[in-house]
């Protein structure tokens, strides 16, 4: 299908019909469905799914391609949030909940402060920082964003301001505000993970566009975005809420506002459909 084809039948369809067709897609070929169920877990599905990983050119460049046009929209009057991660943006309420749910984050972690140190993990080009900018004009922001090399290397080169981490120095400091964004699931151990932010906060962490379900178990998916240009395909989590609600009370975190960005993708296979929350705490004295 051409992309034209497909920007004008994303416009024309409800978008529930949409995925509908994705959905019947992927049951009959493997390589149209985008997301569905591991049921054997992390390793067997690293070891039995061709799994490239987020540390793609591809995906990198991909992304790369919408950034003209996503800081022509940070920086106009009209609804934050024209991006989503190298998606298309459609003026849907996904991007636009990302962005004013970071804002409400940001606002809160900076409390009428006039500066401000910030972590982004897996923080992609760094695009919440522009957010911020657009958005906070008044607010100093010493920003980190910790990511995969091939992110690293292209953001550096768009976004000079942010200072981009692919090892682990991120952790030899803390930070006024902590923020993984639809990053944390893509980390076989995701506990470990928390911890580590955890660790590094010293004000308010937040987790947000994590995939969630109610009442079924934490399961593994594996999402090949083909249809965005990325030429790769990752594992990711889908979390029990409870689970991570649990694991972050553990730490110390205390929960200060729940979150819903409305992502909800279908995956075939899944034993309860999922919906991406964010979960903003404040850190352990």
């Amino acid at each position: 299908m051409s992309p034209g084809l497909r920007r004008r039948l994303k416009y024309l369809l409800p978008p529930a019909l949409l995925d509908a067709g994705r959905f019947l897609a992927g049951r009959l070929n493997p390589r149209w469905r985008e997301w569905e169920a591991v049921p054997g877990g992390w390793r067997q599905g690293e070891a039995a799914l061709r799994v490239r990983g987020w540390n793609a050119r591809s995906a990198a460049e991909a992304t790369a391609r919408g950034w003209s046009d996503f800081l022509a929209s940070v920086g106009s009057p009209h609804p934050p949030g024209g991006w989503s991660d190298g998606l298309e943006s459609d003026g849907s309420v996904v991007p636009h909940n990302t962005a004013l749910a970071f804002a409400y984050a940001l606002a809160f972690a900076a409390g009428g402060r006039r500066e401000l140190s910030v972590l982004d993990w897996g923080g992609s080009l760094g695009h919440h920082y522009q957010v911020a900018r657009g958005l906070f004009p008044d607010l100093a922001l010493d920003y980190h964003c910790a990511e995969v090399e091939a992110f690293c290397e292209r953001g550096a080169a768009l976004n000079p301001d942010v200072r981009f981490h692919s090892g682990d120095d991120w952790k030899a400091r803390r930070y006024d505000f902590v923020m993984a964004s639809c990053s944390l699931h893509y980390v076989e151990d995701w506990a470990r993970l928390v911890a580590d932010l955890a660790a590094a906060c010293s004000g308010t962490l937040f987790l947000t566009r994590v995939p969630c379900v109610l009442h079924a178990p934490s399961f593994v998916q594996i999402q090949r975005p083909y249809r965005y240009g990325f030429d790769t395909e990752y594992l990711g989590w889908c979390l029990n809420r409870d689970a991570l609600l649990e694991r972050c009370r553990g730490l110390g975190l205390a929960l200060e506002r729940e979150l819903v960005t409305g992502e909800a993708p279908p995956i075939l296979g899944a034993p309860e459909p999922c919906v991406y929350r964010g979960f903003l705490f404040r850190a352990a004295p």
